[in-house]
This record gives C-alpha cells, sequence and structure tokens, in this order.
C-alpha cells in the first residue's frame, strides 16, 4: 500500500493477493481460488466562492479471480469510479453538504448514486443531522459466475451463480441528534434509520432440478426495508475512566415473498 499527499492532493494505491485452498463440507476435493487486486486512487480539494468546499476524485480498480474448480473460467473486473461533493456553509449553524458518484461495472454498466445531508447546530454543543443516500453493491464474483459441482451419491449438488443479476440498491434516510453536557464529561447520541433495499440477491435451492440432483442459484429476490436506531451515553468519570451505554434496535421486514431473512 502506497498513501502520497501534496497541498489538496491526495493518492492512494494498494495491490492484495489472496491464494487459498478451501475444501466444502462432505467433498475431499480440495479447490484453489486466486484473487489479485490493483487499486488506484486520487482526491482533490479546493474552495472555489466563499462558504463552499468542493471534493472530487476518482477510483480504478482491477480484480481478477482464478479458480477452474468454483468458477469455472479465469474472470477480470475493470471497474472505474468519479464522485463530486460539494459542502457548503449555508449559515454560521447549518452546513449542507451534496455529492454524487458514478461507477462503471462491466456487467452493470453505469450506477448514479447522490447523497445529502445537512447539520444544524441551533445551539453550541446541540447538533442536529439529517441525510439522504442511494448506493448499491454489485453482485460478487461467486455471485455472478459461480461454476460448482459436488458428486455426493446418489445426488449430485450443482451451484451455479448469474451474470445477469441486477445490484442490490439501498435508499436511506438517516436522523440525528448529540450533545455534550456537563463541561463535556457527558455526551449522549441518538440515531435513527429506515432503508428501502431492492434487488436483493438471495442463494436458495431452485425447484427446477433435474432427477438427483440438488440445484442451489444466486437470483434476485426482491425488496425489503430496514428501520431502527441506536441510543448511546458516554460519561467521563475521572480523566482516566469512562463509563458507556448503548442500546440499538434493527428490524427487517421483506416486501417480497422470496426474500428471506
Amino acid at each position: 500500500k502506497l498513501n502520497y499527499d501534496y497541498e489538496n492532493w491526495k493518492f492512494q494505491t494498494f495491490y492484495n493477493l489472496l491464494d487459498l485452498d478451501v475444501t466444502a463440507e462432505g467433498d475431499d476435493n480440495e479447490r484453489s481460488i486466486v484473487n489479485n487486486v490493483f487499486d488506484m486512487e486520487f482526491q482533490h480539494v479546493f474552495y472555489p466562492w466563499e462558504k463552499h468546499i468542493i471534493t472530487w476524485g476518482g477510483n480504478y480498480r482491477f480484480n481478477e479471480v482464478v479458480s477452474h474448480e468454483i468458477i469455472g473460467n479465469d474472470e477480470t473486473e475493470n471497474l472505474f469510479s468519479l464522485f463530486v461533493q460539494d459542502q457548503y456553509r449555508m449559515l454560521d449553524d447549518m452546513t449542507l453538504t451534496a455529492g454524487v458518484r458514478f461507477d462503471s461495472h462491466p456487467l452493470m454498466g453505469i450506477h448514479i448514486s447522490p447523497r445529502a445531508s445537512v447539520v444544524y447546530e441551533p445551539w453550541q454543543g446541540h447538533i442536529f443531522r439529517a441525510s439522504v443516500a442511494r448506493a448499491f453493491r454489485n453482485p460478487s464474483f461467486v455471485e455472478s459466475y459461480l461454476d460448482l459441482i459436488i458428486e455426493e451419491p446418489p445426488v449430485t449438488v450443482v451451484a451455479l451463480g448469474d451474470d445477469d443479476l441486477d445490484a442490490e440498491e439501498i435508499t436511506s434516510f438517516e436522523i440525528g441528534y448529540q450533545t455534550r453536557l456537563l463541561d463535556n464529561r457527558l455526551e449522549f447520541k441518538v440515531d435513527t434509520f429506515y432503508n428501502i433495499l431492492d434487488e436483493i440477491i438471495e442463494f436458495s435451492k431452485s425447484d427446477d432440478a433435474p432427477p438427483a440432483t440438488i440445484l442451489l442459484e444466486y437470483f434476485n429476490a426482491g425488496k425489503a426495508i430496514a428501520y431502527g436506531g441506536e441510543i448511546s451515553v458516554v460519561y467521563k468519570v475521572v480523566p482516566w475512566l469512562s463509563a458507556y451505554a448503548n442500546y440499538s434496535y434493527q428490524e427487517l421486514e421483506a416486501r417480497d415473498d422470496s426474500v428471506q431473512f
């Protein structure tokens, strides 16, 4: 990994090699998988107008998987992305941040991910935050290209990926509040969220398998929602001792029968 900073520019690059030998439960055959990842990223910050901070940048990632026993063929991906963000101090006690990211994927095409947030501090030490964002997750190599056959007489297990899968999508809404009291010895935070998930990728048994065959496939199951919140309190008893309490709640609800949690 290499990082380099120059004035308002940041550059980062890394290379990662993963070489594994795996054995499926009930299968004596050892299967290898090799994953090469090369990544480059840059970011630049500038101040074109008063009260505006613009951040922009890009990323390139080369991803290769070699595993004839698991995905059938050698597969590669060239992934590109660009992003831009404007942080605008509208008022002395309010900041608006808006941005957008463009991602290119060889199977999924181009995805656009917008986001926006507002931070409001009407009184010193009392901060309110609200945000909305849209994001996605591309199918992994395994989800797209899995091609695995395990012979377990009298049954054959076949696990398949699907290169026609759609990317998972999420639209998220968040509201939060935080404050510091008692000369900053007490910190209190509360956050809530509501997420709409779509094109959820599931892996399950297919009903279309031939006799004596168990067919497992990846597919886009549909929609779901997730909502919840978190409350946390931190109290600094003495400079070297703090007490912490936290409560989190999350609920998941499937909106399509094929979505399983």
